[in-house]
C-alpha cells in the first residue's frame, strides 16, 4: 500500500532492498546449515582420525619392524620372484650375489655338513649374497637352521621354466659336493626339478650368460647310458671355473663315459674340511651313546 505514496525511484529502492535482505536472510540460512554440516563433518572426521590412529601406529611400527628386520631375512623361505627382486636391488649397488646349490635342506646329514663347511669358509661380510637352495621336498625343513650362519635360504623351483629367472637372480653358482650327477634323474618333463635335472639346465644357463660356475667335491651315480646328457655334462666341465670330483671310483666312470678329464680334479669330499670336524669332541647321545 505504501508504494503508491512513493515516487517510482523510491519504490525500485524499497524493492531491490526487500530483494536484497531476502537474498541475506537465505544466505545466513544457508551458512547456518553448512556450519552445522562443518561441525557434523569435524565430528566424524574427530572419530575417524580416532579409529585410524591406532591403525597408523600399528603401520608404522610394522614399517619400522621390518626395516629393523631387514637382517634376519635368512629365517624366511624365499621364493624365487622374491629373490629376484632382492638380488637385484644388491646388483645395483654392484654387490656379486652366489646361489650355492646341491643336495641341501632334504635332510641328509653329509649334504648338510658339506653346506655347513662351505658357509663356514665365507668371510662374514659376503655371507649376506649368499644363497642357499632348499630341497622342495622335506617339508619338516626349518630355513631358520641356517639363521646362524648370516646366509639366505630360497626354494628350489617348482618348474623347469623357473630355471631361467633363478639364473636371472645370481653372479656365481656353486655345486657344493654330493652324488648331483646322474643322469637317471635327467629328463625333458616340466615338473622334473630333480638335482641331476637341474644342475644341467641351471648351470647351462648360467655359463651362456657368461656367470661363473663352480663345481666342488662331486660324485656320480655308477654309469651314465644318455649320451645327451654326456654331451651337455661335457659343455659345462669345459665351462665351468672349477670341476672337481671327490672319489676315484666316480672319476672311472666318468672317464669310461668318454668324458675329457683335462678338466676335471680330484679332491677329498667337502665334509673332510668341516672345523667341526678338525677340532672334534665327544658327543654323548641321550641313550649314553658316545659319537
Amino acid at each position: 500500500a505504501r508504494d503508491r505514496f512513493l515516487p517510482p525511484s523510491n519504490r525500485v529502492y524499497l524493492n531491490l532492498t526487500d530483494t536484497t535482505i531476502a537474498e541475506i536472510a537465505a544466505l545466513r540460512k544457508d551458512i547456518a546449515q553448512l556450519r552445522e554440516k562443518t561441525d557434523k563433518l569435524s565430528d566424524e572426521l574427530r572419530d575417524t582420525k580416532a579409529k585410524l590412529d591406532p591403525i597408523a601406529s600399528s603401520i608404522t611400527a610394522g614399517v619400522n619392524k621390518l626395516s629393523a628386520d631387514q637382517d634376519e631375512r635368512q629365517k624366511e623361505l624365499l621364493s624365487i620372484l622374491d629373490c629376484l627382486m632382492v638380488t637385484t636391488t644388491k646388483r645395483s649397488q654392484d654387490r656379486k650375489t652366489i646361489l650355492l646349490a646341491g643336495w641341501y635342506c632334504a635332510g641328509n646329514t653329509g649334504d648338510e655338513l658339506m653346506l655347513k663347511t662351505l658357509i663356514s669358509y665365507a668371510p662374514a661380510e659376503l655371507r649376506d649374497d649368499i644363497y642357499v637352495l632348499a630341497w622342495n621336498g622335506n617339508p619338516s625343513f626349518d630355513p631358520e637352521l641356517l639363521n646362524d650362519l648370516g646366509v639366505h635360504v630360497i626354494r628350489y623351483p617348482c618348474t623347469i621354466r623357473e630355471v631361467d629367472m633363478l639364473a636371472s637372480c645370481f653372479d656365481v653358482l656353486v655345486w657344493g659336493g654330493g652324488a648331483i650327477l646322474d643322469d637317471a634323474q635327467y629328463d625333458s618333463r616340466q615338473d622334473n626339478c630333480n638335482t641331476g635335472n637341474l644342475f644341467i639346465r641351471l648351470s647351462e644357463i648360467m655359463l651362456a650368460a657368461e656367470k661363473k660356475v663352480f663345481a666342488v667335491g662331486l660324485s656320480t651315480n655308477d654309469s651314465f647310458s644318455s649320451q645327451a646328457y654326456l654331451a651337455r655334462l661335457q659343455r659345462i666341465i669345459d665351462g665351468a671355473e672349477l670341476f672337481s670330483i671327490r672319489d676315484s671310483v666316480s672319476y672311472g666312470v666318468l672317464e669310461a663315459a668318454g668324458i675329457k678329464m683335462d678338466n676335471v680334479g680330484r679332491c677329498e669330499d667337502i665334509a673332510f674340511a668341516s672345523p667341526a670336524l678338525m677340532q672334534p669332541s665327544l658327543k654323548v647321545a641321550h641313550e649314553g651313546k658316545v659319537l
